[in-house]
This record gives structure tokens, C-alpha cells and sequence, in this order.
């Protein structure tokens, strides 16, 4: 064969040869996607988050009595940086670190409702 044969013949059949790969390697990467997806769904449901889930549809109800009880303060991300800043910072940092410390952590209310901030009290139907 000669070397104009060999390059027509490469340019013929080497897209051929790709066009397979890409298909399987398209075809596993969807396939891939839907199998965790429904792996994703399948634990929403069995653990029980679906029925607190409330940005459903349905749930406006709902929404409209939860209420945030807790006001949270936040520092200012603007403004001169002087020692007032540095002790509001502080007073609100320690604040913060004296409620995650007050929970513990191996207790097994770190999780209940009430630290976490969820409502505690049975929704309105």
C-alpha cells in the first residue's frame, strides 16, 4: 500500500472507530446519572425527609406558620476594622461557640429539632 493509501484509509476509518467509543462512553455516563439519581430519591423517601420537605407543592399552608424564633446577629462585612469591631466580633463569636459547645459532641441531641433550628411545635393543618 502505499503512503496516500494509508493516510485516506486512517482518515476513513478512524472516525469510524471513535463514533463506537463516544456512543458507549455517552450511553454509561447517562446511564451512571440515572442510576445514582434514583438512588438519590429512593434514600429521600425511605429516610423519611420527604414528608418534612416543605417546599412541596401544597405545603403553602405550612410554610406560612413555621417561624424563625431565634435572632441571629451578624457582623458587619463593612466599616472600619477597630477595636469596637473586634469586640462585637468577639462577643458574637463566643456567643456562637458557647451554644455549639452547651450541645456536645457525641450527644445524641446534637440532632434533635431544637438545636438545629426546626420548629418544635406540631404545624397547623
Amino acid at each position: 500500500m502505499t503512503v496516500a493509501l494509508q493516510i485516506l484509509n486512517r482518515r476513513i476509518v478512524g472516525p469510524a472507530k471513535r463514533l463506537p467509543k463516544f456512543l458507549v462512553a455517552l450511553i454509561l455516563a447517562i446511564g451512571v446519572a440515572s442510576v445514582m439519581t434514583s438512588i438519590s430519591i429512593g434514600i429521600y423517601i425511605s429516610s423519611g425527609v420527604l414528608s418534612i420537605d416543605l417546599s412541596r407543592p401544597g405545603f403553602d399552608a405550612l410554610r406560612q406558620h413555621v417561624k424563625n424564633e431565634g435572632s441571629t446577629v451578624n457582623f458587619s462585612s463593612t466599616g472600619p476594622l477597630d477595636s469596637q469591631a473586634f469586640d462585637s466580633f468577639t462577643k458574637i463569636y463566643n456567643k456562637q461557640t458557647t451554644e455549639l459547645q452547651a450541645t456536645g459532641s457525641f450527644n445524641d441531641d446534637a440532632f434533635s429539632d431544637a438545636n438545629i433550628g426546626l420548629m418544635t411545635e406540631t404545624p397547623v393543618q
